[in-house]
């Protein structure tokens, strides 16, 4: 089966858009980098995929690495399939790998928005719209919806040449790291007594630690966080009052 020597940049361009996007999505251990393998590929149909395990949702930063082991297209010429067509070595070598980090806690969105290869008014060779979430549990969700697979122009080898082909089907592998890195600290909890509802009973255990918070013990009603109970705290209760 001949194979093309040469196919153009919306492989590496639909590597960077999806790949890019999941960065984060399985799961790993705070502050331990875990590395996984990640396979999608489309047809044209939607792709929805889960993370097989979470992440800890309360990291103040997200820290991910991703390395692209394969890209796999199939394409059709003259009512003629090709096949398992490797072109890795086509993605430009700075869109072979590369990490970013982005700031916690989940849920967070990484990536919500319409992906086009080529940019208008070329017709498309591949388009789609991706969203790439961290859900409050930790688990990373990526949906890639409407998808469009259109032609390219590649050089199909042998006697036949360069022709104008259809792709049928595009394939994307690679090893992911992520890391979480430090907490964010939980937001304060007005409901003092833990009854479901803030209100006088809460009022009553803010007072009775008013001043300043003892260092040999707990400071629940300290609700700003600045080592006193003051009218600060009494705010941020009476905002949440019910």
């Amino acid at each position: 089966m001949p194979s093309p020597r040469h196919l153009p940049r919306f492989t590496g361009a639909l590597f960077s858009a999806i790949a890019g996007a999941v960065l984060l999505s399985p799961g790993a251990a705070a502050e331990v980098p875990t590395t996984w393998s990640f396979d999608v590929e489309t047809t044209g149909e939607d792709v929805f995929w889960t993370s097989p395990t979470s992440v800890t949702p309360d990291a103040a930063v997200y820290e991910g690495f991703f390395e692209l082991t394969l890209v796999e297209v199939d394409v059709s010429w003259q009512g003629f399939p090709f096949t398992g067509i490797d072109v890795t070595d086509e993605v430009p070598e700075e869109e072979s790998s590369f990490g970013d980090s982005v700031d916690g806690p989940a849920p967070l969105v990484l990536a919500d928005g319409a992906f086009v290869f080529p940019e208008p008014p070329e017709p498309p060779t591949i388009a789609a719209n991706l969203r790439v979430e961290l859900d409050a549990d930790g688990f990373g969700l990526l949906d890639v919806t409407n998808v469009t697979l259109g032609t390219a122009t590649i050089d199909l080898g042998g006697f036949i040449g360069t022709q104008t082909v259809t792709i049928t089907r595009v394939r994307i592998a690679g090893d992911l790291t992520v890391t979480p890195i430090g907490t964010v600290d939980p937001e304060p909890d007005p409901d003092l007594n833990g009854d479901g509802v803030v209100n006088v009973f809460d009022l009553l255990i803010l007072l009775d630690q008013w001043g300043a918070c003892p260092p040999d013990r707990e400071c629940p009603a300290d609700l700003t966080g600045n080592g006193a109970v003051d009218v600060f705290d009494l705010l941020t209760l009476l905002d949440a009052w019910g």
